[in-house]
């Protein structure tokens, strides 16, 4: 027993009980008031990171935009001309489809419409998004300006890009419903 006592896995008994003054000292948080938790400091180095990754595309944008011939970025450039051709297209097939299509040529003539209001709404959008100026000073703050609407707007313009890809499907297959009903004779023999 007395080998017990003596271990320090065991308190002795005769232990005084500490006092609520020095208990509350002693156990206060000693920490520095500067010090944070892991998950604390890592939020904060995530935002940090995700602010420069913000920033470096929002320079990378301004510099496209100040470059480019046409003042807007390549991305734009292709989407917009893409755009354009298809409701060119569009309108192309339209004008040769005939009275008799049925069916699939309502669908193909519906299609048209919603591209070209699609192909409207896009452009009105695209250029809204082109850096203008006289001298190399306003291009650049033009710049700057368009970078900050395009972040704003980048998610409208994916749904646009999205929907005239769409449009585009379904009129494929609608071109090739077509094709199948002007090739094939009403009534086999």
């Amino acid at each position: 027993m007395q080998h017990l006592e003596a271990s320090n896995h065991f308190p002795r008994k005769s232990r005084q009980p500490e006092s609520e003054v020095y208990r509350s000292v002693t156990t206060k948080d000693s920490r520095n008031s500067s010090d944070m938790d892991p998950l604390s400091a890592l939020a904060v180095a995530a935002a940090v990171v995700q602010f420069a990754d913000f920033g470096f595309r929002l320079i990378r944008s301004a510099h496209e935009l100040y470059k480019s011939p046409s003042g807007q970025r390549s991305k734009y450039v292709e989407l917009s001309t893409v755009s354009q051709d298809l409701s060119r297209l569009a309108d192309g097939v339209k004008a040769k489809l005939t009275e008799n299509q049925g069916s699939a040529g309502e669908v193909f003539l519906r299609l048209c419409r919603e591209c070209a209001s699609t192909n409207d709404e896009l452009q009105g959008m695209l250029d809204k998004l082109r850096a203008q100026g006289s001298t190399k000073i306003a291009l650049a703050a033009d710049g700057w300006r368009i970078a900050f609407r395009q972040v704003a707007a980048a998610g409208d313009i994916e749904k646009l890009a999205g929907r005239l890809s769409q449009i585009r499907q379904q009129m494929n297959v609608t071109l090739l419903y077509l094709l199948l009903l002007v090739n094939t004779p009403l009534h086999p023999s």
